[in-house]
């Protein structure tokens, strides 16, 4: 009885497969753009993009014939518009109201989403948002069922004396010590254990947050790369150091004020306030090596400059800082920790970018460098990030030449997220 159930259940799928017909193959040109494509080595050049079903087939030059198999796609005609690599975010924070209904905040984030990717961003990594929300976000997201950036989420991990502090309001309720994507960490507890809980919530990586050793920290980043998850943290883990971070493993660090905690040593006192940031010394010697061992493991540092140019005393240890990385090779992506404000028209990402520009000595080529192909690098992923044969459709269109002025990016023709084309409103 059994089996004969099980075939009629499959006679019955095939016949819903066969009356619903092969998938609609989905093709598109983009005729007669400038085409930046992330890199740093390509000047820009007039150039066709070939997309099909959600990627990029082919850069041709332009004024080459028509691809063979295109003669019926849809065509965009950029002539005068320059055409980039969708924007990566390294650093958002979805889902983290703590107060009224849950209804209320699937509204706002699902509104938020929808304005960043208008905005130009076609992926972001976020840093701590409530797990089960996420999950449920990037499905939907990275299904592109909403009009959203595609979504990869953190496990967050901290140790007993934070997560006393905060106590349950970031989580809406929940014993944090009791769920995969936001474990309390103890020195003596299992590192295999908690990675494996993190990694059964969904979360593509770990954020290592505060109050970890050094050690421990070690033993989380060699467990999650064990269990092919991405490691990230802060900057400075607190009372972990930078370079006690990097030489555990820790693929990005984030913070670029957080960057002078090196100084203290493995054993310095730290106070995390405005007075114990105040007594740090913007230059020290500690920098260097620090600098040495980030490029040699080919670490990443996720700046969030723009949310260090708001808090005084944080900016101009920010702005130097992140200048003196780049100047010493170590790659930069760029991350805003404060997505979109309430009421504005684009996310923070474009004032993230400006400031490298005017304040850490990026050139444009360089900035637009890493907020795609680095942020891709960042968030762990190969597929996307660059304007080339194979890799994702995530694409910004703009009206004006952001190699010439980088504000460009803020003058935005239209979004083109896994080849489906979201025109500006």
């Amino acid at each position: 009885m059994i089996l004969v159930l099980c075939v009629l259940s499959l006679s019955i799928f095939a016949q819903k497969r066969q009356q619903a017909g092969p998938k609609k193959t989905v093709k598109t040109i983009l005729k007669n753009g400038t085409v930046i494509n992330g890199t740093l080595q390509s000047p820009a050049t007039l150039a066709d993009v070939y997309l099909e079903d959600g990627l990029i087939t082919a850069v041709l030059p332009k004024g080459q014939p028509l691809k063979t198999g295109y003669e019926a796609a849809t065509i965009m005609d950029l002539n005068g518009k320059f055409i980039l690599p969708g924007l990566i975010d390294t650093h958002v924070h979805l889902a983290t109201m703590t107060e009224g209904p849950i209804e209320e905040l699937n509204k706002k984030t699902h509104h938020d989403l929808e304005r960043v990717l208008m905005g130009g961003i076609t992926t972001v990594r976020d840093m701590g948002g409530d797990g089960r929300l996420m999950a449920t976000y990037q499905r939907s997201a990275n299904l592109d069922q909403i009009p959203s950036p595609d979504i990869f989420y953190v496990a967050f991990l901290a140790g007993p004396n934070y997560m006393k502090m905060v106590g349950d309001r970031e989580i809406l309720g929940l014993e944090n010590q009791s769920i995969g994507w936001r474990q309390t960490v103890h020195e003596q507890d299992n590192a295999h254990d908690i990675i494996a809980m993190a990694k059964g919530s969904g979360a593509t990586g770990i954020k290592i947050y505060s109050d970890i050793s050094g050690a421990m920290v070690k033993k989380l980043a060699t467990e999650a790369t064990l269990q092919k998850m991405q490691v990230w943290s802060h900057a400075t883990v607190m009372p972990a150091i930078p370079s006690e971070a990097v030489a555990a493993g820790v693929k990005v660090i984030s913070h670029a004020h957080d960057v002078p905690w090196e100084q203290v040593g493995k054993n310095g006192k730290m106070v995390n306030d405005h007075n114990g940031y105040s007594a740090l010394k913007m230059d020290f010697p500690q920098l260097a090596p620090l600098m040495a061992l980030m490029k040699k493991n080919n670490a990443i540092l996720d700046a969030t400059i723009y949310l260090s140019s708001l808090n005084k005393g944080y900016d101009v240890n920010a702005f130097y800082i992140t200048k003196k990385m780049h100047e010493a090779g170590v790659k930069v992506s760029i991350g805003t920790d404060w997505m979109i404000p309430d009421g504005t028209a684009l996310p923070n990402i474009h004032e993230e970018m400006a400031l490298m520009v005017s304040k850490c000595g990026f050139s444009t080529q360089e900035v637009i460098h890493a907020a795609t192909m680095i942020g891709a690098e960042a968030t762990g992923l190969s597929d996307r990030g660059q304007i080339t044969e194979g890799k994702r459709a995530d694409i910004l269109i703009l009206n004006s030449n952001p190699l010439e002025n980088i504000s460009a990016t803020k003058d935005i023709f239209g979004v083109i997220k896994n080849g489906k084309v979201y025109p500006k409103p």
